[in-house]
């Protein structure tokens, strides 16, 4: 006779790996960017076994880096993400250049995902295409221009908000398309502000179920 498995050990379970890339995603916003990477995964079905989306305890980008590849040898990921901005941060450059030179990185396995100069340029990119530098104004950080400008175009935006990826979603191809335009003005440019490339995750993890 068949074992009859309760239903309440189902519950206990927990969420199943499914067939398809095991992703460590680590960001510097203890909440505005995994909640939108959280709400990507939950839209997309995608099992919170296979994607792991976190924070690290610093917001400087080594502290990113470095509790990335902490959380790597800690765990086996098929892929892993460093997600972080520039804003006022000293360490950018050092921080992007010890993921292009780790193993890792050199494999392509472990991806610095950064923005100039905050992850609000990929959320403005969902209504609207701009050149235009962010800069510092009076007491105000590149990043709180960026969500002014944003809030511009979706005036109940807050960082730390639940909900953002649910709001801008049906706007995503339109803003990876202006990414893709931003990213060949500032080739061809030689600028980088405004820029982003929060658009290759954002398409990698749309296409990962296939």
């Amino acid at each position: 006779m068949a074992r009859i498995r309760r239903v309440d050990s189902y519950a206990r379970r927990g969420p199943v790996r499914e067939p398809y890339d095991t992703v460590l995603i680590v960001c510097e916003g203890k909440k505005t960017e995994p909640l939108y990477f959280g709400g990507l995964r939950a839209a997309h079905r995608l099992s919170s076994a296979n994607i792991a989306v976190t924070n690290a305890p610093g917001t400087d980008p080594m502290s990113i880096v470095t509790h990335t590849q902490q959380l790597m040898t800690e765990q086996e990921y098929d892929r892993a993400f460093s997600v972080f901005d520039q804003d006022s941060h000293a360490n950018f450059n050092q921080a992007i250049q010890h993921v292009a030179n780790s193993p890792r990185g050199r494999a392509g396995t472990w991806q610095a995902i950064t923005s100039v100069p905050s992850f609000e340029v990929w959320l403005l990119l969902h209504f609207a295409y701009s050149t235009a530098p962010i800069v510092r104004s009076g007491n105000h950080s590149p990043g709180d221009m960026a969500v002014r400008a944003l809030k511009g175009h979706f005036p109940e935006y807050e960082k730390g908000a639940n909900g953002v990826y649910q709001k801008v979603e049906d706007q995503t191809a339109t803003a990876i398309a202006n990414a893709l335009k931003l990213v060949r003005y500032n080739a061809n440019a030689n600028a980088g502000n405004p820029a982003t490339e929060v658009h290759l995750l954002v398409d990698y993890l749309r296409k990962l179920k296939g």
